[in-house]
C-alpha cells in the first residue's frame, strides 16, 4: 500500500535536523505556514516538482532525498495505434461518451502540440456545431482531467489544448522513439527495434472511433507511416533471413492495403523463405487478379520479380533467423533468484557442460539433496544465467513432491505448460497421455529449458520430458530419482551442504561482513551449528540481522542450548537443522504472531492479504497487517506482491505441525476465513452483476480486479473445503462463484469447483445442493460448447429439484435446458423449456429469472423464423431488466434485438444495438457476452461489405475466445472469415475456413452453425463454377433447418439454391425456390434477404428474355441495397443502367 504521509514525514524530519521552525522553513521555501503544516501532516502525497526542489534547498538536502518519499503517480497509458484505449496501472478506464473520447484521441494524435478550438469543434461536430460548442469542449476537458487523474496531462493553451505525454504513456510516441532508434543503428538490432515499433500497432488508427476522426490528415499520415516502416523492416529483415518476422508483420497489414504492390511482393518473398511457397504464390496471384479487376492494370516490376523468385524458390538471400519464431509464445516462467547466492562453482560448471549436449538429445538432470540444501537456489541461479541458451522459452513448475497436501499431478502441470505454450486450458486434452503428446509436439524443434522443482518420484517427472533434442530438463528433488537415470538417461548432480568458507560468506551477506570480522570464531561456530545448511544459515542470519545488540557468540550459545541442531546428524531426518532454526525464529515471536503463523499454515491457496488474514485470525485488519509485517521481517513468510504474502512449502509444513501440536481452534479460524471470502465474492458480484446482496464495495474495475486476483485462492478453498471438515462450504463457494464462471469463463476452474461441490453434496446427502451444483455444471459445460454434457447435468438438476420441490433450481434447470437445446439447433424444444421456466419464475416471483426467460424466448422465436415476435420478447425483457437492474439481460436483450433487426435487414440499427450491448459487457466484465457481440458485429459488417472491419472484429473475437473455450464462437468466426474470403475472391482460403468450421460444428453438435456454414459452401461452390456441389450443400442446409425447426435462415438457403439451379441450367427449379424465398422473407420481414431473392428472380427473368420483369425486380431490390449500403447496390445499379439504356 502506498504511504501518502511519507513525504510529509521526510520534510518534518529534515526540518528538525536543520533546526528550523515551521515558520522559518515556510519562509525559505516560499510557502505559507498553513501549507507546510498540511504537508507535514501527510495531506500531500504528490507535491509539484518545484515545491520539492524548494523544500530540499531550504533544509539543505539533495532533491532526490525528498523525491524518494513522493507517492509515485499512477501509470497512465493512451493508445491510438488501433482501437482507442486508455488505461491506468493496466486497468482500463472509461473515457466517457464518444465525443469525449474523440477529443482525447485528437489530442493524442498531436502530443506536445496545441490543438486549436476550431479544429476540435470541426472534428467533433463538422459543419453544424451547436451554439454551446466551446462550453461543451471545456466540459469534456474537465471530465477527462478528472478521469485521467494525471496532473497536467491536458494543458490549456491560448486558443486550444495540448496533451503532454511520454513514450511510456502514449503508444504513438513509443512507436516514433523505436523507429528513430532503429534508424540510428543497423543490422539485426534495427530489425528488432522496427519489429517492436510495429508491435505497438493493434489495428488501424483509432479503429473504433467515428470516421471523421479516422479520416483526419494526421491519422491518415500515421497509416502511411506505418506502411513505410513495415516496408523498411521487411527489407532489413529479408536481407538477414528473418522471414518469419516479416510474415508476422505483413500479414497484419495487407488486409488494409489490398492493392499495395510493395507489401505483397515482400510478403511473398518472406512466405517463400519460410517454406510456404504455395501460399506465397497465392498471395502474388491474388494481387494480380485484384489489380486487373479493380484497376485494369498489370503488376509492376517489383511484384513480377518477386513472382519469378518465388517460382525459383529463391527468396532474398541471408542467414537463417537467429532467434525464436516470434509467432510462437515464448514462456518465461522462471521464478526470481534467491538473493545472496554463494559458491556452487563445480555444480554450475557441470550444468554448463551438460547444456552443450542438448543438440544430440533431451538432457534430463536431477539435482538431489536434503531439505534446505539449496537445490532450488542452484537451479534458479543456473537457469537465469543460461536463459540465452534456450531462446524458445523457460517453463517452470513446483511439483510439491515433498510438501503438505497432494503433489501436483502430471496433468495439472501439463495444463500449465500447454497454456504457457499458447494452448488455452479448456483446449488441453482431458486424457493425460494425449496432453503429454501435445506437449512434446509443441516442444519439437524448439530449445526450451524445463525446470521441475521439488519432485517426489520418477513417475511424476517422466511424462514431462520432451521427446526431441534441444531441451534441457532440470529436476530438483530430495530423492535421487534413480529410475530416471536407469530408464531415461538422467544425469545425477547430488548437492551437499556448503563448505565452511561458503557458509561464512553466506552468513556475512546476511549480517554484514564487519560484524563477522569482529567475531570470526563465533561466525564459524554458528555456521557449524547450522550444519552449513543454506536454509538454516539464512534463518540464523535473519535473526542476527534483526538483533544487532546480540553477539554472534551469544546467539550460538542459544542455538546450542536448544540442542545444537543435533537432529542434523540423525540418519533419515536431515531436515532437523531446518526445524531447529524454525524453532528459534518461532520462539522469538510474540504470542499473537505465533498464533497467526500457525493459522496461515492451514489457509488454502497460495497467498493471503491483510483482510483475509484478519478473518482467519479474528483480528482487526490493521493488526493483521502489522503481524504480517512481523512475520515477513522474520523471514517466516515472503511478500509476493505489495500487501500479499505466501509461505514457503517447508514453512507451511512447519506451521501446520505447530498448529496440530498447540490445539488452535482450526475449524473456527477456517470458518472465519471462508465466510470472509464468500462475503467478498457476493459483494463484488453484486457490483458487477446485481446478484446476491445489494451491498456495494467499489467500482466495477475494483470488483473485477479482486475476483480475478483471488480466483486461485477461491478455487483452492472450494476444492479443499471437504477435506478440511467443512464440506458445506464447497457448494457455498460454487454457488457464490456461479455468476463469475458464467460471465468470466475460466471453465477449467469452474469444473474443478463444481465437481468438488457435487462430491461434497452427495457425501452430505443434501439433494437440494446436489441439484443446484448439477445445474452449475451444465452452465459451465454449455459455455464450453459441450452441449451433451450440459443437457445431462441440467436434466439431473431438473429431476432432483422436482423431487425435493425446490422450484428455484427447477426453474433454472428448465431455463438452462432451453439454452443447451438452442445451441444444438432445436429451437422448438428450447422454446418449450423457456415457456415452462417463465411460468415457474413468475409463480415464485423471480423477476431476474423472468427477464432471462423472456430474452431467451426471443432467441428461440428468431431461430424459428419469427423476428417480429423476437423483437416483442426482447423488448419486454429489456424493459423488465432495466427496471430491476439485471445488467446481463440488458446486454443480452439488446443483442437479441440486434439479431432480430439484422434478420429483418436493418443493419445500421442492428449495429447500434450490438455496440450498446458490447459497452455493457465490457464495463461489467461479461467476457462471453463480449465475444458474442464481436461476432455479431463482424457478421453485420460482412453483410454490409465492410470486410476490413469485419475481419478485425473476427480476429479480436477469436483472440478473446481462446481463454474462454466457447467453441461455437470459433465456428461462427471461421464461418464469417470464409464468407469474407469468398466475397473478396480468396476462394482457397474460403474453402479452408468453411471446412474447419463445418468439422467443428459437427463435433460440438452446433446445429445453427452447421446450417450457416453449409449455406456458405453453397455460395462458394456456385461462384467457383460447381453448381452441382452448390446444390448439394444448399439442400443439406435446408434439410437440416427443416428437420430441426431452425427457419430463420430458410429464405436465405432457398435464395442460394435458386441461384445454384439457375447456374445449373435448371430454371424451373430455380423459379420454384426463389418464389418460396421471396414469400418466406416477406412474411418474416427479412427485407435484405427478400431483396437478394428478387435479384436472383431478376436474373431468371433476364435469362428467359423477360427484360421488363427483370427491371421491376431490380428496381424493387435497389432501394433496400442502397439504404443499407451493401455491396449489391453498385452491381444492381449497373445492371439497371445497362438494361434500361435506350
Amino acid at each position: 500500500m502506498v504511504d501518502r504521509g511519507a513525504f510529509g514525514a521526510a520534510v518534518r524530519a529534515h526540518r528538525l535536523r536543520a533546526g528550523l521552525t515551521q515558520g522559518e522553513l515556510a519562509e525559505r521555501a516560499g510557502l505559507s505556514v498553513r501549507a507546510l503544516r498540511y504537508i507535514e501532516r501527510g495531506g500531500v502525497g504528490r507535491p509539484r516538482p518545484e515545491s520539492v526542489r524548494r523544500l530540499a534547498e531550504a533544509v539543505g538536502v539533495e532533491v532526490g532525498v525528498l523525491s524518494a518519499a513522493v507517492v509515485p503517480s499512477p501509470q497512465l497509458r493512451v493508445g491510438v495505434l488501433g482501437p482507442f484505449t486508455v488505461t491506468r496501472d493496466d486497468v482500463r478506464l472509461r473515457a466517457g461518451a464518444v465525443k469525449q473520447r474523440v477529443l482525447l484521441a485528437l489530442l493524442a494524435l498531436h502530443p506536445g502540440e496545441r490543438v486549436s478550438h476550431a479544429e476540435i469543434v470541426d472534428v467533433l461536430w463538422g459543419e453544424d456545431p451547436p451554439a454551446s460548442c466551446l462550453g461543451l469542449v471545456h466540459t469534456y476537458v474537465s471530465r477527462l482531467r478528472g478521469t485521467l487523474d494525471a496532473g497536467d496531462a491536458i494543458a490549456s493553451e491560448p486558443g486550444g489544448y495540448r496533451l503532454d505525454a511520454t513514450a511510456e504513456e502514449l503508444d504513438l510516441l513509443r512507436f516514433t522513439e523505436l523507429v528513430e532508434r532503429a534508424r540510428a543503428t543497423g543490422g539485426a538490432a534495427a530489425v528488432d527495434l522496427l519489429g517492436r515499433a510495429l508491435d505497438c500497432w493493434r489495428g488501424p488508427v483509432l479503429a473504433d472511433l467515428p470516421d471523421r476522426l479516422r479520416a483526419h490528415p494526421t491519422a491518415e499520415a500515421l497509416a502511411v507511416r506505418r506502411r513505410e516502416v513495415a516496408l523498411e523492416h521487411a527489407d532489413l529483415a529479408l536481407a538477414l533471413g528473418a522471414h518469419t518476422a516479416v510474415v508476422r508483420v505483413l500479414r497484419a497489414l495487407v488486409p488494409h492495403d489490398p492493392l499495395h504492390e510493395g507489401l505483397h511482393a515482400r510478403l511473398g518473398l518472406a512466405l517463400s523463405g519460410t517454406g510456404e511457397q504455395a501460399e506465397a504464390l497465392r498471395v502474388l496471384t491474388d494481387l494480380r487478379s485484384r489489380l486487373d479487376e479493380e484497376l485494369g492494370v498489370e503488376p509492376g516490376q517489383e511484384v513480377r520479380a518477386a513472382h519469378v523468385r518465388v517460382l525459383r524458390a529463391a527468396p532474398a538471400p541471408g542467414p537463417p533467423p537467429a532467434g525464436p519464431d516470434p509467432a510462437l509464445p515464448v514462456p518465461a516462467q522462471l521464478p526470481a533468484e534467491s538473493p545472496g547466492f554463494v559458491g556452487r562453482h563445480d555444480p554450475l560448471g557441470k550444468l554448463d557442460e551438460l547444456a552443450g549436449a542438448t543438440d544430440s538429445g533431451v538432457v534430463p538432470v536431477v539435482v538431489s539433496g536434503t531439505a534446505g540444501v539449496g537445490k532450488t537456489a542452484l537451479a534458479l541461479r543456473w537457469a537465469h544465467r543460461a536463459r540465452h541458451r534456450f531462446p524458445d522459452g523457460q517453463l517452470s513448475a513446483n511439483l510439491r513432491g515433498h510438501a503438505a497436501g497432494t503433489p501436483l499431478s502430471t496433468h495439472q502441470v501439463l495444463v500449465r505448460f500447454l497454456h504457457a505454450l499458447g494452448v488455452a486450458p479448456e483446449r488441453v486434452p482431458a486424457d493425460t497421455d494425449e496432453a503429454a503428446g501435445l506437449y512434446r509436439t509443441l516442444l519439437a524443434g524448439r530449445r526450451v529449458l524445463v525446470l521441475l522443482d521439488n519432485a517426489a518420484t520418477a513417475e511424476q517427472v517422466r511424462p514431462l520430458l520432451p521427446g526431441a533434442p534441444g531441451c534441457l530438463v532440470l529436476v530438483t528433488s530430495r530423492d535421487r530419482l534413480a529410475g530416471l537415470t536407469a530408464q531415461d538417461g538422467a544425469h545425477q548432480l547430488p548437492l551437499d551442504v556448503l563448505g565452511p568458507a561458503e557458509a561464512a560468506e553466506l552468513l556475512g551477506r546476511m549480517v554484514g561482513t564487519a560484524r563477522l570480522r569482529r567475531e570470526p570464531a563465533a561466525a564459524a561456530e554458528v555456521a557449524e551449528v547450522c550444519g552449513h545448511l543454506p536454509l538454516a544459515l539464512r534463518i540464523a542470519g535473519a535473526n542476527l540481522a534483526v538483533r544487532p545488540q546480540v553477539s554472534i557468540a551469544d546467539y550460538t550459545r542459544e542455538l546450542r542450548d536448544r540442542g545444537r541442531l543435533a537432529g542434523l546428524a540423525v540418519p533419515g531426518d536431515q531436515s532437523a537443522a531446518v526445524r531447529a532454526a524454525f524453532d528459534l525464529s518461532y520462539a522469538k515471536l510474540a504470542p499473537a504472531a505465533r498464533r497467526l503463523f500457525r493459522l496461515l499454515g492451514l489457509a488454502p491457496g497460495a497467498e493471503v492479504d491483510a483482510p483475509a488474514t484478519a478473518a482467519l485470525g479474528g483480528l482487526a485488519v490493521p493488526e493483521a497487517a502489522r503481524l504480517l509485517r512481523v512475520l515477513h521481517s522474520g523471514n517466516l513468510i515472503r511478500e509476493t506482491a505489495p500487501g500479499r504474502y505466501a509461505l514457503h512449502d517447508l514453512l507451511r509444513d512447519y506451521a501446520r505441525a505447530r498448529a496440530a501440536d498447540e490445539d488452535d481452534d482450526h475449524r473456527g479460524a477456517l470458518v472465519g476465513l471462508f465466510d470472509h471470502y464468500l462475503a467478498e465474492v457476493e459483494a463484488h458480484s453484486a457490483v458487477l452483476w446485481q446478484v446476491g446482496a445489494p451491498r456495494r464495495t467499489g467500482t466495477e474495475d475494483t470488483a473485477l480486479a479482486w475476483l480475478d486476483l483471488e480466483l486461485g485462492t477461491l478455487v483452492a478453498a472450494a476444492t479443499e473445503a471437504a477435506g478440511l471438515g467443512l464440506p458445506r462450504y464447497a457448494w457455498r463457494f460454487a454457488e457464490a462463484l456461479r455468476p463469475f464462471f458464467f460471465n468470466r469463463g475460466h471453465g477449467a476452474d469452474g469444473l474443478a469447483v463444481a465437481r468438488a461441490a457435487l462430491a461434497a453434496a452427495r457425501a452430505c446427502g443434501d439433494v437440494d445442493a446436489e441439484a443446484s451444483v448439477h445445474d452449475l455444471l451444465g452452465v459451465i459445460h454449455c459455455n464450453l460448447s459441450d452441449y451433451a454434457a450440459a443437457t445431462e447435468h441440467h436434466g439431473w438438476a431438473l429431476e432432483l429439484s422436482q423431487g425435493t420441490g425446490n422450484r428455484v433450481v427447477e426453474a433454472a434447470a428448465l431455463h438452462n435446458l432451453g439454452r443447451a437445446h438452442s445451441q444444438l439447433g432445436q429451437p422448438a424444444q428450447a422454446s418449450a423449456y423457456y415457456e415452462r421456466s417463465l411460468r415457474l419464475h413468475r409463480d415464485i416471483g423471480n423477476r431476474f429469472g423472468e427477464a432471462g426467460a423472456l430474452h431467451y424466448l426471443g432467441v428461440a422465436a428468431l431461430s424459428l423464423g419469427n423476428p417480429e415476435e423476437a423483437v416483442a420478447r426482447h423488448t419486454e425483457a429489456l424493459e423488465l431488466s432495466a427496471r430491476i437492474g439485471h445488467r446481463h439481460v440488458q446486454a443480452a436483450a439488446s443483442q437479441g434485438l440486434g439479431l432480430a433487426h439484422w434478420a429483418m435487414g436493418d443493419l445500421p440499427l442492428a449495429t447500434r444495438r450490438y455496440r450498446h450491448a458490447l459497452s455493457v459487457c465490457r464495463r461489467y466484465g461479461y467476457r462471453h457476452g463480449e465475444v458474442s457481440m464481436l461476432v455479431c458485429l463482424a457478421e453485420t459488417g460482412c453483410d454490409a461489405g465492410d470486410y476490413p472491419a469485419a475481419t478485425a472484429q473476427v480476429r479480436h473475437a477469436m483472440e478473446a475466445n481462446r481463454d474462454l473455450g466457447e467453441r461455437r464462437h470459433e465456428v461462427s468466426c471461421l464461418d464469417i472469415l470464409g464468407t469474407i474470403a469468398q466475397r473478396t475472391g480468396e476462394w482457397s482460403a474460403a474453402a479452408e475456413h468453411y471446412a474447419r468450421a463445418l468439422d467443428l460444428a459437427r463435433e460440438i453438435r452446433f446445429g445453427y452453425g452447421e446450417a450457416s456454414v453449409r449455406m456458405g459452401q453453397c455460395s462458394l461452390a456456385r461462384r467457383t463454377g460447381d453448381p452441382g456441389a452448390a446444390i448439394d450443400h444448399g439442400l443439406g442446409a435446408l434439410t437440416l433447418m427443416r428437420a430441426s425447426g431452425m427457419r430463420l435462415l430458410e429464405a436465405r438457403a432457398l435464395t442460394e439454391l435458386a441461384h445454384a439451379h439457375l447456374d445449373a441450367a435448371d430454371p424451373d427449379t430455380a423459379a420454384d425456390h426463389v418464389e418460396r424465398a421471396i414469400t418466406t422473407a416477406h412474411r418474416t420481414g427479412q427485407r435484405l434477404t427478400e431483396a437478394r431473392a428478387r435479384h436472383v428472380r431478376a436474373l431468371l427473368h433476364q435469362r428467359a428474355g423477360n427484360r421488363p420483369a427483370a427491371v421491376l425486380d431490380w428496381r424493387a431490390a435497389l432501394p433496400v441495397f442502397t439504404a443499407l449500403a451493401v455491396p449489391e447496390a453498385d452491381h444492381v445499379q449497373a445492371l439497371l443502367a445497362a438494361f434500361t439504356a435506350t
